[in-house]
């Protein structure tokens, strides 16, 4: 055995005819744990007991081996053997270990209680399901198989397909928590929340969806705002009576008591400049008091809501309200529709009156502007001040803002406000309603 033999990491062992071992390198001895001279002329298969891919050492334990034996043979009489062995213990190790986290990843995907499908990045072919997924879509995995979401008609709305793949390709690896609705095969409509994730897998593009079932989350969501419109319809009722109430009864009356006071001031012109004074004074608060009255029963019944467009009602609002809390209101409108819902409309018309009364009473700043405009399914409302702002969480409760937040939500709109007193920068208030039917 020459010198590269015997340092080589393999075993190498040489054996005679019957395979009795006649030397050996010191790989063999450390691999095998026996000591120099321990193993000449012993059989190897005593020594080993060597098996296609199993050997055994010394003290009893199994090593994984790959080994390669090759006969000496000479004018064709076999004159021995040269076994070489090399311990492949810890790579078969690492084989199984990846064989068992292939078994735990599978077993946990067919087991998860979040509905999951596997298929391309490229063409969104799916290629795996879970049984989540299966009994979420009513859809078998055979009928899954091969076919895209769009083609089993799995998304209510197409579009939102097209939404997921772009945020996905802003994203460029994952997408988190948006909310999609899809038909399941028997027609059931489901609400869900969509998480995806690219990964690649052999050289292929792959990707996850997550779909976790918030129908009935959204059904009592659903519950809870029809519950909020019931009310503010009632609400609405109730203002209509009281203002109808105010303007056929009470005004009336103030009115007619105007009448009267004129009609003595007339006759009491050639009496006495003390007296016409003193009528002077009374009228001027009946006055006072019927623009008050007219005020407040604006505020309970404005205009006609649905026959006047939103952008008409705001700027005459805006008016009223600059003249009133002597404030400079720049308001600006464009692209608004006629027919816009009486619910939306009001819900603006609200929503502006709280915003501009904030700023009068809280901002310091005189100067506001308004904006009103519209997109292909939504208006959209801003009220922007630029006065000492305020902590918007420390402020909600106490300045309307939660009120303005119940209005929007009603209608399913939303809105957003942001302030930063620390810059003197002052405060946007910024609604977004539908303009889709209710």
């Amino acid at each position: 055995m020459d010198a590269l033999t015997v340092e080589s990491p393999l075993a190498i062992v040489e054996t005679d005819a019957d395979r009795r071992v006649r030397s050996h390198n010191s790989a063999f001895e450390r691999m095998f744990l026996y000591a120099r001279g321990e193993a000449a002329g012993e059989p190897i298969d005593d020594l080993i007991a060597l098996t296609l891919t199993h050997a055994r050492r010394k003290d009893g334990t199994i090593l994984d081996v790959e080994a390669h034996i090759v006969p000496e043979v000479a004018r064709g009489v076999c004159l021995g053997y040269l076994f070489v062995l090399q311990d492949v213990t810890g790579r078969r190790d690492e084989t199984r270990v990846l064989r068992a986290s292939a078994a735990i990843v599978s077993r946990a995907f067919r087991a998860s209680p979040t509905a999951l499908a596997v298929s391309t990045a490229s063409d969104k072919r799916l290629l795996d399901v879970n049984d989540a997924w299966v009994r979420l879509t009513g859809f078998t995995r055979e009928e899954a198989s091969g076919r895209t979401p769009l083609e089993l008609g799995l998304f209510e709305y197409p579009g939102d397909a097209e939404r997921l793949n772009h945020l996905l390709d802003e994203n460029r690896e994952s997408v988190r928590d948006v909310e999609c609705r899809f038909r399941a095969k028997d027609g059931a409509s489901v609400v869900g929340s969509v998480s995806i994730e690219r990964f690649d897998a052999n050289g292929q593009a792959l990707r996850v969806m997550a779909i976790a079932d918030v129908t009935a989350r959204q059904r009592w969501a659903d519950t809870i705002v029809a519950g909020v419109r019931e009310a503010n319809a009632a609400r609405r009722d109730e203002r209509n009576r009281i203002a109808r109430d105010l303007h056929d009864d009470i005004a009336q009356q103030l009115a007619l008591l105007q009448i009267g006071i004129d009609q003595l001031k007339t006759n009491a012109l050639a009496q006495s400049e003390e007296a016409t004074a003193q009528i002077d004074r009374l009228s001027h608060q009946t006055n006072d008091v019927i623009k008050a009255i007219r005020a407040v029963v604006y505020n309970l019944h404005p205009a006609d809501l649905a026959a006047t467009r939103p952008d008409v009602l705001l700027k005459e609002r805006c008016a009223a309200l600059g003249d009133q809390l002597n404030l400079a209101i720049d308001f600006w409108s464009q692209g608004v529709p006629e027919g816009v819902r009486s619910d939306i409309a009001e819900c603006l018309l609200r929503v502006l009156q709280e915003a501009v009364t904030n700023v009068a009473r809280h901002s310091g700043e005189r100067t506001i502007a308004v904006r009103l405009w519209a997109t292909l399914d939504a208006i959209h409302l801003t009220v922007r001040d630029f006065g000492a702002g305020f902590l918007v969480d420390k402020r909600r409760g106490g300045i309307g803002l939660s009120t303005m937040s119940e209005r929007v939500a009603a209608v399913g709109g939303s809105i957003w406000i942001t302030s930063r007193p620390q810059f003197a920068r002052g405060t946007l208030i910024a609604v977004r309603l539908p303009l889709s039917p209710s």
